[in-house]
Formats: structure tokens, C-alpha cells, sequence
């Protein structure tokens, strides 16, 4: 599974995590930034120029509206997964987490 770290250290506003979620995972023309369009491009594809499986580990979070943010687009994209895996019987091997040191 590849592993793809992003550091949020200068991130002060979601919108800042998720441009650079969208470079990391190398976005097409008019991806949104918001937790439907991740779900959307992570779990079922489209939009994103890489594939599954992958995780994402989201590093050097300081600011607490980011950590929020990330961590709610985290539970999101599992319950996703899970839910893509009830109704069409496939998992995609996709997570996203926040990493603390």
C-alpha cells in the first residue's frame, strides 16, 4: 500500500488542507474541496490521479479548526468505505488519518 504524508505545520484553515490534499493525491480540473468531493474521488473514483489502495497520513497539525476538519473528512471517507462495501460487496483500500507526535 503506499503511503502518502502531507504536512499541515502552516496550515491554518481547512481550505489550506485540502489544496494540498488535492496536490498530494494530484487532482483533475474542478475537484472540490470539501468532504463530499473526497468521497466522491477517493471512494469511487474519478478526479484524483491516484489510485488505490493508499492512506494518507496527515502530519504536524497544529491548528485546531484543521484538526477538526481533518478528522471528520477521516471518519467520513471510513464510514464510505464501509458503506461501498455493504452495497457493492468491493472494498477500496483508502484511509486518511491524523498523525500526532
Amino acid at each position: 500500500m503506499q503511503t502518502i504524508r502531507i504536512d499541515g505545520s502552516e496550515w491554518t484553515t481547512p481550505l489550506e488542507f485540502y489544496d494540498a490534499l488535492l496536490q498530494a493525491l494530484g487532482q483533475y480540473e474542478g475537484h472540490g474541496r470539501g468532504v463530499a468531493a473526497f468521497i466522491g474521488s477517493m471512494i469511487y473514483g474519478g478526479m484524483l490521479q491516484t489510485e488505490p489502495p493508499y492512506e494518507v497520513l496527515v502530519e504536524n497539525v497544529t491548528s485546531d479548526l484543521v484538526q477538526a476538519e481533518v478528522d471528520v473528512l477521516s471518519r467520513a471517507l471510513a464510514e464510505a468505505r464501509n458503506d461501498r462495501r455493504v452495497r457493492c460487496g468491493d472494498d477500496v483500500e483508502v484511509t486518511l488519518r491524523r498523525v500526532t507526535s
